[in-house]
C-alpha cells in the first residue's frame, strides 16, 4: 500500500473512532488526494457524522451548495449537509471563520480567529503571533484525528 493510501485509511480509522453519527463535523477540504485514492464520494460514504464540507483546493468537481439551500445533485450523499467556501461559527464566546486556506478568510475581510487546513506542516497549530489568530488543523498537526472545538478553545485560552 502506498504512503498516500496508508494516510487515507489512517484518517478514516481515526474518524470512525472519534465521530459519532449525530456529531456535526466541519471538514476543511481535500477529501481525496493521490492518484491511487478513491473518489471523494466513496470516502464520504464511509464517514460518520453530519458533515459541513468546506471546499478545499484538491476538491475538483465538488460544487458549493446553492446559497438558497438548494440541493447538491452533482454529489449529494447522506451525511453531507452542505458544501460551502467558508463557515462562521460561535462557541463559548469565541467566533471562528472556518476555511480551507487562510487566504479565503483574508479575502472576506475576516480579522477574528481562523480555523484552517491547507498548510501541511508540523508547525504549532494555534498561532496568535502578529495578531494573526489562526488555528492550523491540517492532518499532520492533529495526528490525523478529528479535533473538537472545545479542545481548540482550550488551546486558545492557555
Amino acid at each position: 500500500m502506498t504512503l498516500t493510501l496508508t494516510m487515507n485509511y489512517t484518517i478514516l480509522r481515526n474518524w470512525r473512532n472519534t465521530i459519532a453519527s449525530d456529531d456535526v463535523v466541519c471538514f476543511l477540504g481535500d477529501m481525496a488526494f493521490g492518484r491511487e485514492s478513491r473518489k471523494p464520494r466513496w470516502w464520504v460514504t464511509q464517514l460518520s457524522g453530519r458533515i459541513v464540507w468546506i471546499k478545499g483546493s484538491h476538491d475538483k468537481g465538488i460544487r458549493v451548495t446553492h446559497d438558497d439551500g438548494g440541493a447538491w445533485p452533482e454529489f449529494f450523499v447522506d451525511g453531507v449537509e452542505r458544501v460551502v467556501k467558508y463557515e462562521i461559527i460561535s462557541c463559548d464566546g469565541v467566533e471562528f471563520m472556518l476555511v480551507h486556506d487562510t487566504f479565503d478568510a483574508v479575502v472576506n475581510g475576516w480579522d477574528g480567529w481562523i480555523i484552517h487546513g491547507h498548510n501541511h506542516d508540523n508547525r504549532l497549530h494555534i498561532d496568535n503571533r502578529f495578531g494573526h489568530k489562526r488555528v492550523n488543523v491540517s492532518v499532520e498537526v492533529i495526528s490525523y484525528t478529528p479535533i473538537s472545538l472545545a479542545k481548540i478553545i482550550e488551546g486558545i485560552r492557555r
